[in-house]
């Protein structure tokens, strides 16, 4: 099983799934995390500097979903594909926030997606191999404004 963490600098989980510097990738080996590789985030729309940076037609709607904020170039509703390619091989990612459509997405596409109070890589990665690691999905963002959903 091969695990994405969300992670600036892969010691600490990022706080948003999208705006995150990289993934730090394990595979699970015989129980335990074994690193394999750190992919530094060129593939999200925030990363690329889409988002929240467009307006709607005519300027009004919210940030990222005008009509260049639709397709893979944009942050609308398929924005996703690029970071979905890129983490293809994973089967589960882990951040302590994302967007709520980013959690949807991932679920669609057959990965276990993980919303956790939990900040450290290893400490994480240890308890999601015990069953314990808690997942909040409910806590996902609002894109733009870095609030938990309530």
């Amino acid at each position: 099983m091969r695990i994405a963490v969300a992670s600036d600098e892969g010691t600490r989980i990022a706080s948003h799934f999208g705006m995150t510097r990289g993934f730090a990738i394990y595979d699970i080996v015989d129980g335990k995390p074994v690193h394999v590789e750190f992919r530094p985030n060129t593939f999200s729309g925030h990363a690329r500097g889409l988002g929240g940076a467009q307006r709607g037609p005519q300027g009004h709607g919210p940030p990222g979903h005008g009509p260049q904020g639709h397709g893979p170039q944009g942050h609308g509703q398929h924005s996703h594909g690029p970071i979905l390619s890129a983490l293809a091989d994973c089967e589960v990612v882990i951040s302590c926030g994302m967007g709520r459509r980013m959690y949807e997405d991932l679920q669609h596409s057959g990965k276990q997606a993980y919303i956790t109070d939990e900040t450290g890589v290893e400490q994480a990665l240890s308890r999601f191999v015990e069953g314990s690691l808690p997942n909040y999905p409910e806590r996902g963002c609002h894109h733009g404004h870095g609030h938990a959903n309530r």
